[in-house]
């Protein structure tokens, strides 16, 4: 673990907005996606190999500089090594990860530290995933298909088809229908679909397309949901992340990255922040930005020498947030050039 301070450029006001880095070192590939447990206490972070490592979070910034290690590493496919696309923490029973590979979805129960399996699932072409506050698991894949994992009752149902031409790029479920019918968003090329859920009605199209304060139509490649299901955030191709009130499908603001396709976003547990991370069109540089809810306004950029595959605020701090992708080049004994993959945590100043 390492931990060093930085500032970034606070555009609203004079003065530098302060935040500090903290590194997880010990993936061997780059790490493609990273997911909090509800207490906020466990950090799950998948790589490229197909390797799943649990890290355990019991404050922001240790004061002793203590080197992390990670408490559980997980080999997802034993034989072909499959990108990790998605990992979610059950809601209610954080014991239970769902692990997404680019082919296969496991269920795992951390309890034990060899992390038995309780329910496999053969999900080609994953992208997403996301649980209900009912144990159920869904899994989206890119061709249109969404495949219902029962973890209650171990029993996996057939994929069902939400509508012939959409391409399913992200997923998000809320409880704004009610617990029994909750509404399944569906990031798409064409815009945010939603369907309720467990019935696949199909309830509307948000805005028509995803920017929500112009006219041109653009795919959506994220989606976020904040606590009590207040607010949606959806980034698109169009490097802009539009930000909703839910409950009234109401866009609230528009925010135009400098850089090109929103890879993931994030809202803060308290609903005031929103992390999102985009790719530099020049290369592979990137940088995750947080702005205001309400506002839209940027309020701190944290420059990565890599993009960031995937952002998420900790449920637990507000202000802490976990990053996936970033990597860092040494040398080794040999004077050879040796790329460390790792997980990056920033904990934002007030």
């Amino acid at each position: 673990m390492s931990s060093r301070p930085g500032t970034a450029p606070n555009p609203g006001g004079g003065g530098s907005a302060e935040w500090t880095r903290r590194d997880l070192l010990g993936h061997k590939q780059p790490v493609s996606c990273v997911a909090w447990s509800a207490s906020g206490k466990r950090l799950a972070s998948g790589d490229e190999e197909g390797v799943v490592k649990i890290w355990h979070i019991d404050e922001p910034l240790p004061k002793d500089g203590r080197a992390e290690r990670s408490q559980q590493d997980l080999q997802h496919a034993s034989k072909d090594k499959e990108v990790i696309v998605a990992l979610a923490f059950n809601p209610r029973r954080e014991e239970l990860l769902a692990v997404v590979g680019s082919s296969t979805t496991k269920i795992y129960d951390l309890r034990s530290r060899s992390a038995s399996v309780v329910l496999t699932a053969a999900t080609p072409q994953a992208c997403a995933a996301a649980w209900d506050s009912h144990d159920q698991l869904l899994i989206a894949q890119v061709r249109n298909g969404v495949t219902h994992l029962d973890a209650k009752r171990k029993r996996v149902h057939k994929a069902h088809t939400l509508r012939d031409g959409d391409e399913i790029v992200c997923i998000a479920l809320s409880e704004i229908g009610g617990k029994k019918e909750q509404q399944l968003l569906v990031g798409t090329k064409y815009g945010v679909e939603v369907w309720s859920w467990p019935g696949y009605e199909h309830l509307t199209t948000l805005a028509g397309g995803h920017a929500c304060h112009h006219g041109r139509l653009s795919g959506v490649t994220a989606l976020a949901v904040s606590s009590k299901d207040r607010f949606l955030a959806s980034g698109g191709y169009d490097a802009s992340v539009c930000i909703w009130d839910l409950p009234t499908a109401t866009p609230l603001a528009a925010v135009y990255t400098p850089d090109d396709a929103v890879r993931a976003i994030s809202f803060s547990s308290d609903h005031n922040l929103l992390a999102y991370s985009s790719q530099s069109a020049e290369g592979q540089q990137g940088s995750v930005d947080v702005v205001g809810v309400q506002s839209g306004k940027l309020l701190q950029r944290i420059p990565l020498a890599h993009h960031s595959e995937d952002v998420a605020f900790n449920p637990r701090w507000p202000r802490l947030l976990a990053c996936a992708g970033d990597t860092i080049t040494t040398k080794d004994s040999k004077n050879r050039s040796v790329v460390e993959s790792h997980v990056t945590l920033v904990l934002l100043g007030k």
